[in-house]
């Protein structure tokens, strides 16, 4: 029989259970789990560390649930022309899992990560949407500078950088799909090489990292581009038209604003994905990190669109006496390491 297990630095059975006779016994409220264990075999669960408490768990599923719901309406309540319904389905898309996913977990205690089949299925799928949604929203950005300012690209250093990030996008697209689905395939392997499967995801999870700073660092270059153009226009007479300067200086605050998101969130969530590659005990405790960072996600996209709206209501205040017509529109888009609401919309866009 195996030995009670131990994974540094926590002592045996963990920090909620004790040893006795090769077999945990947890403190009242906790238990053993499946979930991200690739440390014990099935029928040896009973030696694995005491680190699952299905009260927190479910408190975590349930404010996802709750959240996921309130996205759900307030996104909903947004959509005033035809145009907005085909620009919010992905969003719509990523709550909708996101309400499945919670309240399978709280219905069913068994259906775990890398344990349940379609469970888990429906769960990597889920943070597969996230980031080919954080992939979408730097594409479309990119785009969207490039075609709305096109002398950007002509006479600043965006077009170097741009290229490249277009030309690398299809690649990580693809290997996202890919390495996302060894985590329920790992589940038909044995548990060795079901941890080799899933920590190759989580090594390409951080080198995604880096596609995502090329994303931010792009941004960079947009906005000291921008800068430098408003500087121009405003020491200077120039080819620039006045209201393509005056559209520029409406949309500088909000980049800025994006640049920063994408800044922070990736400093907060590189750990979940490059501990556990090295870090045996922080894998095992995915199951708590990953439903709060989609917490966070949903509760970034709330705020986002509340500031949405209510930006789009002050800019109906003065559509009248405002030349410069900004639509503002809800968030169609979700980042995984920030945002990209609908606000930023070509002219094409803005017709029904």
């Amino acid at each position: 029989m195996s030995k009670c297990l131990s994974l540094w630095p926590s002592s045996l059975c963990g920090a909620h259970g004790h040893c006795v006779n090769n077999t945990c016994v947890c403190d009242i409220g906790w238990t053993q789990t499946k979930e991200f264990n690739f440390y014990v075999e099935d029928d040896e669960l009973q030696t694995g560390l005491c680190n699952y408490n299905e009260k927190i768990i479910n408190s975590i599923y349930g404010i996802n649930l709750v959240f996921a719901v309130v996205c759900i309406l307030v996104q909903l309540s947004t959509i005033e022309r035809k145009k907005q319904i085909k620009r919010a389905v992905p969003a719509l898309v990523l709550f909708s899992l996101s309400i499945l996913i919670s309240s399978w977990r709280l219905l069913d205690p068994s259906a775990v990560v890398t344990e349940n089949v379609p469970f888990t299925f429906v769960f990597a799928n889920l943070t597969l949407l996230i980031c080919l949604l954080d992939h979408i929203a730097g594409h479309r950005l990119h785009i969207y500078l490039s075609s709305t300012f096109p002398f950007i690209l002509e006479k600043g250093n965006a077009r170097k950088y741009g290229d490249y990030f277009l030309k690398i996008f299809p690649y990580f697209v693809v290997m996202d799909i890919i390495t996302l689905q060894l985590w329920w395939i790992g589940i038909f392997l044995e548990t060795k090489l079901a941890l080799i499967c899933f920590r190759a995801s989580l090594v390409w999870a951080v080198i995604r990292y880096l596609y995502g700073f090329l994303n931010i660092y792009l941004l960079k270059v947009y906005i000291m581009d921008m800068q430098s153009v408003i500087s121009l226009k405003l020491r200077s007479n120039n080819d620039i038209p006045s209201p393509v300067v005056a559209k520029m200086q409406t949309i500088l605050p909000f980049a800025i604003r994006i640049r920063r998101a994408k800044i922070m969130f990736p400093l907060l969530t590189w750990p979940m994905y490059a501990l556990p590659i090295i870090w045996n005990l922080w894998l095992q405790n995915l199951g708590y990190l990953f439903p709060l960072v989609f917490l966070v996600v949903k509760a970034s996209i709330l705020v986002e669109m509340i500031s949405s709206y209510q930006k789009r209501s002050a800019m109906r205040t003065n559509i009248l006496s405002d030349p410069l017509d900004v639509d503002v529109e809800p968030v169609d888009t979700v980042s995984f390491s920030g945002m990209l609401p609908a606000t930023l919309t070509t002219e094409k866009d803005q017709t029904v």
